[in-house]
């Protein structure tokens, strides 16, 4: 058995979710390293503040709010104090291989790399399907992050792919978990899903251009159907945003910006149809609980559908975001509203996130 340890930021969802899972199996005490407490509008996700052990906290460097300049700001300041970081990991977890680190996205698992302890790296979907072949730097930050690890584990084939075509590295799969028990405990006290449900179309990804917000509603303009949508998101980029809000139809659409788990999941629960066309995906959690919540969810095609099992795929209308796809996404979706989903055993198996690390530790 292990001595476990997060690297991350406590400012994330998915890394939140596997500490949690780690939690659950191994104990509350697992010690969290982060760099970043909260800051740019966030907030810590940490239940356990005695757990935390701080690094240099960069928030005091940053911007208020996430935008171009706030994002080139960050990477500058993080990655100018890499060195440090590392030094302080070393100290912290030191070299033992009874020491067992789970670093969440390029940048930590770059620190463990670095500081030479035994880790496992966990990429997240862009900085694998955009970032490698779009700078050389990056590549290597990037092979010293996933090539010294002891395991390298990603959410997508498409990542895995993507690894080692430009990097030779390999990679296993580990889906993005969800909360299986609180949604179908929610579930279970629904006696139809359309009794109460939103009449407005909800999309759920970053307010931020690789989601294509605004390429959503001009859809929707110019679309015959002009349904209202309710705007929610883990994040934003502000600048992106504030021209998102302008270009929303005041009398139908409604932002209802960040949201915690709970009001997430009963917005899930009332609504019908959701929609989620980003330029690129990997494995999106909140498509997953969408799903899990029976809601029908326009998506544009992408690699992690094809890996879903068939149950799941059924729930999704997939457009190449072409002309007139709103109205023909919302017409299919209407006609799938009506069936009822039921998970099988499979699909809640391989989606509990709780199950999460103790998958990769069989892994090891």
């Amino acid at each position: 058995m292990h001595n476990l340890y997060f690297l991350g930021s406590s400012r994330c969802f998915h890394t939140i979710d596997w500490y949690e899972s780690a939690q659950k199996h191994y104990g509350s005490s697992i010690p969290f390293i982060t760099d970043m407490v909260d800051g740019e509008g966030f907030s810590c996700l940490v239940k356990e503040r005695n757990a935390i052990k701080k690094l240099i906290i960069v928030d005091r460097f940053l911007m208020r709010h996430c935008g171009p300049t706030g994002h080139k700001i960050r990477n500058v300041v993080k990655l100018l104090l890499s060195p440090i970081q590392a030094i302080l990991v070393w100290k912290l977890i030191g070299r033992s291989t009874k020491n067992l680190t789970f670093a969440h996205s390029t940048y930590y698992a770059f620190i463990a790399g670095l500081a030479g302890i035994n880790y496992i790296s966990t990429p997240q979907g862009s900085e694998i399907l955009e970032r490698l072949e779009k700078s050389r730097s990056y590549r290597f930050i990037a092979r010293v992050a996933h090539g010294r690890a002891k395991l390298v584990t990603v959410d997508s084939s498409a990542m895995r792919l993507k690894l080692k075509e430009i990097l030779n590295i390999d990679a296993t799969v580990v889906q993005n978990g969800v909360d299986v028990s609180a949604i179908l405990a929610m579930v279970a006290k629904r006696d139809k899903k359309l009794e109460n449900h939103s009449n407005k179309i909800l999309s759920i990804r970053g307010i931020t251009e690789l989601y294509q917000i605004l390429e959503m509603i001009k859809a929707r303009d110019g679309s015959s159907d002009g349904s209202g949508i309710n705007f929610c998101c883990p994040f934003f980029d502000y600048d992106y945003k504030k021209i998102a809000v302008l270009a929303m139809d005041k009398t139908k659409d409604q932002d209802l910006g960040k949201l915690d788990r709970e009001t997430f999941y009963n917005l899930l629960y009332e609504s019908a149809i959701v929609i989620s066309v980003p330029l690129s995906d990997s494995s999106p959690r909140s498509v997953y609980e969408a799903i899990f919540f029976g809601c029908v969810v326009i998506v544009r095609d992408n690699q992690f559908i094809y890996d879903l099992p068939e149950t799941m795929r059924k729930r999704l209308v997939i457009t190449n975001c072409d002309e007139g796809w709103f109205d023909s996404c919302l017409k299919q979706a209407r006609k799938k509203v009506n069936e009822q989903f039921q998970p099988t055993q499979q699909d809640l198996q391989l989606f509990d996130q709780s199950l999460s690390v103790p998958r990769v530790l069989k892994e090891l």
